[in-house]
């Protein structure tokens, strides 16, 4: 932000310096502000594409962070539902010792849920 403001300061400056040497008319004022103008709309438009730039390499970076993060999850998630329905169907069939494992085993997957 200072530096068109800079820019500006300094055209105007020479432009001052330069009018007291000889007369200034109207297209000469008028050519010196075309001329900071399009400075300052040079700065801002580099400025606005180096923005853009930043904006979009940032939101590549986070849309793979979040893809790495669902593919992590959603493997988790199917192993516990495998494993939920492991112990679902042994406990159809599950004699008093075995249903003393199974409980050990959920415990774990509720440990691991946690996590």
């Amino acid at each position: 932000m200072k530096k068109p403001i800079t820019t500006t300061v300094i055209l105007f400056s020479l432009f001052i310096i330069a009018s007291c040497s000889s007369p200034t008319t109207k297209e000469d004022v008028k050519e010196e502000v075309t001329d900071v103008v399009e400075t300052t709309k040079d700065y801002f438009e580099t400025r606005k594409d180096k923005l853009k730039t930043d904006l979009n390499r940032s939101s590549e970076k986070l849309k793979d962070k979040m893809q790495n993060l669902e593919d992590k999850t959603e493997g988790k998630w199917n192993d516990l539902e495998n494993e939920i329905k492991n112990i679902s169907s042994e406990l159809d069939n599950a004699t008093e010792k075995t249903i003393d494992d199974i409980e050990k085993r959920i415990s774990k997957l509720e440990k691991s849920m946690q996590d």
